[in-house]
């Protein structure tokens, strides 16, 4: 067979197998058609999820944000002459940044966001355990707290805890928590314990300049408050509420 026939007999098969094409298509076209609706699918779903994610990102840091505001003000409370006015204030602050952080931390799966939120949960029950007790209040329930102090403070801990248990990969969040935990020690009369936290963070190099001094000088501070101060009679001094040191 000579080449000029080879190719005529090319030429017709290629022929057929275009002609018979819109048939093939004809015969698989539910399989196509699935195949695409799926392919949409997936892909709408996959732009859903990235976008939800984003979303809540957004709002989880808002809430965070928001939670921020109220600790601050709830750390320094405006002039409020009305004690039963300053209450309810308290209080609403203390829901706003109670709800605010629990939605934070179930909207987001970001890991350095949900440590910070730890963190601020931490600070909120650390200026609660810390909060002056109104006049009055041991008479008037609507003037006390939800909770005892030392319940405040166990709440603190906890959350001061789990950063450093399960968030180990964020740094910044690490140091506030070891700062609380201190500030926490220091608060139960607990020197050893103090003493410990801030030596470890006055001796870590991986950390600013800036902690290190603070935990130094908080180590100069433990040294004066456990020394008994002689005044007629042997008083021992009383350990003021520091707070945590900020991070961020």
């Amino acid at each position: 067979m000579d080449s000029k026939r080879r190719h005529e007999l090319q030429s017709n098969n290629l022929s057929l197998i275009l002609l018979d094409l819109p048939g093939e298509i004809k015969e698989h076209a539910s399989q196509i058609l699935l195949v695409l609706a799926i392919m949409a699918l997936v892909a709408s779903l996959i732009y859903y999820r990235v976008s939800s994610r984003n979303n809540n990102l957004v709002i989880a840091q808002t809430d965070l944000a928001t939670a921020r505001e109220a600790i601050g003000e709830l750390q320094n409370p405006p002039a409020i002459g009305d004690v039963k006015g300053y209450a309810a204030y308290r209080h609403a602050r203390v829901a706003d940044a109670s709800t605010a952080l629990t939605q934070a931390l179930s909207l987001s799966t970001d890991r350095k966001l949900a440590a910070e939120a730890l963190i601020a949960r931490g600070d909120l029950n650390w200026a609660l355990a810390n909060a002056t007790e109104l006049p009055g209040a041991t008479t008037q329930p609507a003037l006390q707290l939800d909770q005892p102090r030392d319940a405040y403070l166990k709440e603190s801990q906890q959350a001061y805890t789990t950063v450093l248990d399960q968030y180990t990969d964020q740094k910044e969040a690490g140091v506030a928590a070891r700062f609380g935990l201190a500030a926490i020690a220091e608060n139960r009369h607990d020197w050893d314990g103090a003493t410990k936290l801030y030596q470890g963070l006055a001796s870590d190099q991986t950390i600013t300049a800036a902690y290190r001094d603070y935990a130094a000088q908080r180590l100069v501070g433990l040294t004066e408050l456990k020394t008994p101060v002689r005044i007629g009679n042997a008083t021992t001094t009383t350990a003021p509420a520091t707070r945590p040191a900020a991070v961020g």
